[in-house]
């Protein structure tokens, strides 16, 4: 099928969660770069389960109406979630046929929209690994996607690792299928030629498609000594350490940085993320109060804990106001690399380190998991200490990365050609 910037053409984006701001960056970074690509002549889809508070948010998009039937109440959660998937997959294995009685109302939509697509877009993020439990949703989308036979292709994505051989079948099928991978970091190539044994000619190495969001400013002042923080919470599942005792850890780390910082350097902090302010999704907020709790009353007035929900062009004009920033959610730390303003990087997940190294600052990275607090507060002293000299590496290195980001929407075009 061949795609033209004039044809009237239906994409399907199937999965979205426009709660979490950072993929609403993903989001509608993508929706711009179609509309620049493919013009007024394609009409795009999103799939949401959190489509009301999602057309709150962003009015603009077109979410894929769906009517909920009794299985999207009874099947919501893990306890009834889990083996309702387990019974499908084998269902499927031994009969070769989908249950549509245990199917929710917002699965057997999705169905009906990708059957009468013409193109597929699975959104860019980092939702490829094992440890997001993918086995149901690798295999449902593969046996829709294989019966409907329609274009696929995966927008920039972080891949791995992946571990489960069920997950391991189910992804080679999908990839080896789509038309495209754009992948947004290298490491991910090395999870995937795990998975092949080599590169498919399909993969693409990028970065990811948020870069495109916005134009990056001319000029920056850094004289305020504002401290931007994310943080969040995190299972630390990919390294081993226990959950509780490591993130008890990470917010020590924390709470002792706060204090130093502002004994140093009298900064203001505002602790500010991509996901907070919303009952419907995860509230990052609810780990910086936490973090606070501990600060000595003598620091406290120095810092801010901002608990709204901001949408995407509100929080990224929220993060203008930093001077430097210390970032644990990816995206607020892309966001604020969008703004010119010097970070500090929170590894969590190997997507941080990655992107850090594309700029060359290695340097301004501290593991989420570890204990060593001295580290972590000689780089953040050289954040604070070098900032402009920082500043001017963003300026040089940023504006390469949004024009390969620019590019992502032709690499699918080109291969849906």
């Amino acid at each position: 099928m061949k795609l033209n910037r004039t044809d009237k053409i239906k994409i399907l984006i199937p999965f979205s969660t426009m709660l979490n701001t950072g993929d609403a960056g993903i989001m509608i970074s993508t929706l711009n770069s179609i509309k620049r690509s493919y013009g007024e002549g394609a009409f795009v889809l999103i799939g949401s389960h959190q489509v009301a508070k999602a057309t709150e948010y962003y009015p603009e998009i077109n979410y894929m109406e769906y009517k909920p039937n009794l299985n999207d109440r009874i099947f919501r959660r893990g306890l009834t979630k889990i083996p309702r998937n387990y019974l499908i997959l084998l269902v499927r294995n031994v009969f070769g046929i989908l249950p549509n009685f245990l199917l929710t109302g917002y699965e057997k939509q999705l169905i009906q929209n990708i059957k009468s697509s013409d193109l597929v877009i699975s959104p860019g993020g980092g939702y490829l690994t094992d440890a997001y439990h993918l086995q149901f949703n690798l295999a449902l989308f593969s046996w829709i996607i294989q019966s409907a036979k329609k274009p696929l292709v995966f927008y920039a994505q972080s891949i791995g690792p992946i571990w489960r051989k069920q997950t391991i079948r189910h992804l080679r099928f999908i990839l080896h299928n789509a038309r495209a991978i754009i992948l947004r970091d290298f490491e991910s190539v090395d999870h995937v030629k795990k998975i092949f044994g080599t590169l498919p000619e399909n993969f693409s190495v990028s970065v990811d498609e948020a870069f495109t969001f916005k134009s990056l400013p001319t000029t920056k002042q850094l004289n305020k000594n504002h401290l931007g923080i994310s943080v969040r919470d995190w299972n630390f599942s990919n390294t081993g350490h226990p959950h509780q005792k490591t993130m008890q850890l990470f917010k020590n780390n924390m709470k002792q940085l706060c204090e130093d910082l502002i004994k140093k350097y009298n900064c203001k902090i505002t602790f500010l993320s991509t996901c907070q302010g919303n009952a419907e999704y995860k509230d990052d907020s609810v780990v910086a109060m936490d973090i606070v709790s501990q600060i000595d009353p003598a620091f406290t007035m120095n810092i801010n804990v901002d608990r709204n929900f901001y949408s995407l062009d509100a929080l990224i004009q929220k993060f203008a106001n930093f001077d430097v920033f210390i970032g644990t959610r990816m995206h607020s730390i892309i966001f604020n690399f969008l703004n010119l303003t010097p970070c500090l990087g929170i590894v969590y997940e190997f997507k941080t380190r990655e992107l850090f190294k594309r700029i060359g600052l290695e340097n301004l990275l501290f593991d989420m998991h570890s204990p060593d607090y001295e580290k972590l507060l000689e780089t953040a002293s050289y954040l604070f200490e070098n900032k402009e000299k920082i500043h001017s590496t963003l300026q040089q290195k940023i504006p390469a990365l949004v024009g390969m980001a620019s590019k992502n929407i032709e690499i699918i075009k080109n291969a849906t050609h």
